[in-house]
Parts: C-alpha cells; structure tokens; sequence
C-alpha cells in the first residue's frame, strides 16, 4: 500500500526561496525515520521547462524537481509526482492558459522525456493534480469541460505517460463532488480506482464517505490528500481509523505552516510537532498491514478540498 507524506508546501511554493540539497536531505531522513513505514513522498515542484520561467525571473526549477526526487530515492523511498505546468493553474506569474488539450498533451511529452532519467519503477505520476471543474476561479485549463473532454484528455495523457515511461503507474485526477453527484461519469469504470482528498476533520464523516464510495463504485480507494487543517485534534483518531480501513493515504501536511503542518522548526532542523507525533503509530505500521495495493492502479480520482 500507499503510506505518503506530502511536501507541497516546500516544493511548489518556494520557487523563489528553494530548500538546499542539504535542507531537503534533513526533511526527507526526519520523516523516514519518523516513520518506518512510509512509502512514498510526494513531489510538487511546478513542471514547466526552465525556460518558460525566465521571464518571471525564476531559476533552476527543473534541477529543484531532481534534488527532491533524487534525495527521495536516495533513502529508498519512493514519489508520488504531483506537479503541474503554472499555466495551468495561473500560479507564478503565469496567466491560466485555456489552448486546450493538445498543448498539455505536448507539454507533458516534454516533461516525461526530461524526468524519465531519474524516475525509478516505485514511482508514480499523478501530475494535474487540482483537475477541477471548480478551480481556479472557474477557469479550468481544458477550457469549457464536460465529461467526455475530461477523459478524452486523461486517456490521453495516461497512454502517453504509459508510452514514454512505461515502468511507472499514471494516476488520474477528478473532483470528489463531481464523482459523487456523477459529474464523472464512467472514470472509475474506466480507470479502476477511486481516489480523493478529504479534509472534512471527523473521522465518522470520513469513513462514511469512504463507505459511500466503496459501495458505489466498488474499486480500491486512495485518500490521496487528508490532514487536520483546522486544529480539530482528530490525526491521532484518523489514522487509528485507517488502520483498520482498506485504503491507502497521502498525509497533506508535511511542512511547518499554520494549524495544518505537522513539522516544527525550519528547514534544516525541522523536528515532529504534536500532530506529527500523533501520526506515528500509523506510519510506523507495515505496509503488509492493509489492502489493497494501490500502487498498481491506474487512475485517480480527486476530490474539492
């Protein structure tokens, strides 16, 4: 299974301020051995060629991307690649680009080139990862989507990544309301899984949903980002939950911000924080413990957060 803490919030938001190498050493050797039994942790560095950043006067960005990865493996853990191109998303400067499909098709071929060097078989690309209908001010990269342009698109991508990096699972993102309302059609049939954010903060809300999906969709599920992200107290009662439930996870809040993070200090001498010390008895369980095996999935489907 799937046991994986995200980094995002010193990936994808410090392009203007990144970690050293050293600095990513000392996160990546706290949280495994922190946690004996994490699998993964999760990669957000934005994936657009250096190039396209030189105008907003940001550099080395795609050197940043392997110094995480690269660490990552280095202490044999593995990455859930959860990057996007900024247009995408109108982030860093970048306006929100609506071209359409074919020019994120063509981007991400030049991405899985650039990153096929340093990916190993444990990893695994989920990139797009905010693919709402929702986001972004309602401006959604596709442009005016509805159900068949979603999977025209992520079938696409899916056997573009299974082309040019073939030792990799390709994982696929949708909203979570969209999915439950049926917005999403035939993506769990299709794709095979059922994957979601959820940061509702009850334990009883989350293993409702999860009942929910189980039920109507009958698919392995991946609960791809949760966290505490309103101080409510519940880590050490939701991971006590996912012991026992079917599911693999992505814990949201591997950094040092505000109620949600779960580290204290700063880079390079971050220590666990009470919400990260209430993860450790489920992160310090074998992945034998639980099923199923996500990471032989094919698809991902996301929720609002």
């Amino acid at each position: 299974m799937i046991k994986s803490i995200d980094g995002m919030k010193l990936q994808k938001d410090v392009l203007n301020n990144k970690p050293t190498v050293t600095q990513i050493r000392q996160y990546v050797t706290l949280l495994k051995t922190s946690y004996p039994a994490l699998t993964h942790i999760a990669v957000s560095v934005p994936i657009n060629p250096d190039a396209d950043f030189v105008p907003f006067g940001i550099t080395k960005v795609n050197q940043f991307e392997f110094d995480w990865i690269n660490e990552i493996h280095a202490q044999g853990l593995g990455v859930i690649l959860r990057g996007v191109f900024c247009e995408a998303e109108g982030i860093w400067g970048f306006p929100i680009n609506q071209s359409g499909a074919q020019y994120y098709l063509d981007k991400s071929s030049v991405y899985f080139d650039r990153i096929k060097s340093v990916v190993n078989s444990s990893d695994i690309i989920g990139i797009f990862p905010e693919s709402t209908n929702n986001a972004f001010n309602g401006k959604h990269f596709l442009g005016a989507v509805v159900p068949n342009t979603y999977l025209d698109f992520f079938t696409k991508l899916k056997t573009l990544s299974n082309q040019k990096l073939p030792n990799n699972k390709f994982l696929v993102t949708n909203n979570y309301t969209e999915l439950a309302s049926g917005w999403a059609g035939g993506i769990p049939g299709l794709f095979g899984a059922t994957i979601l954010d959820h940061y509702d903060g009850s334990v009883t809300k989350m293993k409702s949903d999860l009942d929910g999906l189980k039920a109507k969709y009958n698919k392995p599920i991946f609960v791809q980002e949760w966290a505490d992200i309103n101080n409510l107290g519940v880590n050490a009662a939701m991971a006590d939950m996912f012991k026992t439930y079917p599911v693999d996870v992505n814990f949201w809040c591997g950094w040092n911000a505000g109620n949600e993070g779960i580290l204290s200090g700063s880079l390079g001498s971050f220590t666990l924080n009470a919400k990260g010390q209430a993860l450790q008895p489920f992160f310090a369980l074998p992945v034998t413990d639980l099923t199923p095996r996500i990471v032989a999935l094919e698809a991902r489907v996301a929720t609002l957060e």
